[in-house]
């Protein structure tokens, strides 16, 4: 996990040629400008989905986490507490290739309350509790990017 000002994201570069696509894009588009939706960055290697999140206010312990996908997380509107989920103790839901995700408990977190300015980077296989309430209601808007970082086995 990687938490920090989105002025330091070229700092991030060339650690994947997939990451280097997003932090790219998120360094020369102004994301204000973007429609809700899904916005294809390089197909399905690399795109991003933009919209508003109703936050909860005791999440339960439920992490999701991919195999083939990093996140970057990044709040355009409100904040959001996002939860980073270590030593998985039981599955809750199965893996699925399909959709690069599944769902496990997990005996310890971290909790990060990610405000506009900054972003989060989630890597294949870190547990994250996103949507948590924080100090500013229950409605965010934010910008997720997925960036594909391994291919094997995967179907997109």
């Amino acid at each position: 996990m990687i938490i920090d000002s989105l002025s330091n994201l070229s700092h991030y570069r060339f650690l994947h040629p997939n990451l280097d696509r997003a932090i790219d894009y998120l360094m020369q588009t102004d994301l204000q400008e973007l429609s809700y939706g899904r916005h294809a960055i390089k197909g399905d290697q690399v795109f991003l989905n933009y919209g508003e999140n109703q936050l909860i206010e005791n999440p339960e312990n439920k992490y999701e986490y991919h195999r083939h996908y990093a996140d970057i997380h990044i709040v355009m509107e409100g904040a959001e507490t996002i939860s980073y989920g270590y030593q998985p103790q039981e599955t809750l839901v199965d893996y699925r290739l399909q959709e690069d995700y599944g769902f496990d408990a997990c005996q310890s977190s971290l909790e990060v309350t990610l405000k506009p300015g900054y972003f989060l980077i989630f890597f294949p296989e870190e547990r994250h509790r996103p949507g948590g309430l924080a100090d500013s209601g229950f409605e965010m808007v934010k910008v997720v990017v997925k960036a594909l970082m391994d291919d094997s086995n995967q179907v997109v």
